[in-house]
């Protein structure tokens, strides 16, 4: 079975496009971002990691992880993002090695936010697939969806990879900055190209 990273910023519509392969071609997605929450989980030993290290004011009133908080710290400060980063990531991986195995359709999707030349996963995939879009298009639609201010949005575009790096390690690119006619057009063409290739 074929590996497919589906990558992207914040805004790109990497749910959008993943919904679609699984609506019209019945093709899995297994989300990091997904396997990340399940990683910190109330009781999890992920959990109590990140509270170790960032303190137990990092949880909401209910005793689970208060993400905004979090975000609010990490998207301001590179070494604080890098030791979550430390903590979440083993368990993700592992999490996501179970995935894969129970699954059996010719290939699957695993949808990846934050992709770069030196991340494990990179070594996991057999092809990464990069939802691209203009900047100005991913804050309308953050803006749109999420509840985060400007200033924090900006924040989160900025660390992660950029366009142009995510560009050069991409094996096929989907533009989205239009409409829903070509986007399908353009899944159609790439899970087209994906069964040849499996």
């Amino acid at each position: 079975m074929k590996k497919i990273a589906l990558t992207g910023g914040i805004g790109c519509g990497k749910t959008t496009v993943s919904n679609i392969f699984f609506q019209k071609f019945k093709i899995p997605t297994i989300d990091t971002d997904i396997l990340a929450r399940q990683a910190v989980t109330k009781g999890s030993e992920g959990l109590k990691e990140v509270v170790s290290h960032f303190g137990s004011n990092i949880l909401d009133n209910e005793g689970e992880l208060d993400r905004l908080k979090l975000k609010k710290i990490i998207f301001f400060d590179q070494k604080q993002k890098r030791k979550l980063e430390s903590i979440i990531h083993p368990i993700v991986n592992r999490l996501l090695k179970e995935e894969v195995s129970i699954i059996s359709s010719a290939y699957c999707l695993i949808a990846v936010p934050i992709l770069r030349k030196d991340s494990e996963i990179l070594s996991f995939v057999d092809r990464i697939m990069f939802i691209d879009c203009e900047e100005s298009i991913q804050i309308k639609r953050t803006l749109h969806r999420d509840n985060l201010d400007l200033e924090l949005i900006k924040k989160i575009i900025k660390s992660q990879p950029t366009r142009v790096e995510l560009n050069q390690i991409a094996n096929d690119i989907i533009k989205n900055n239009g409409g829903l006619d070509k986007l399908n057009r353009d899944i159609q063409n790439l899970h087209e190209k994906y069964i040849k290739l499996v």
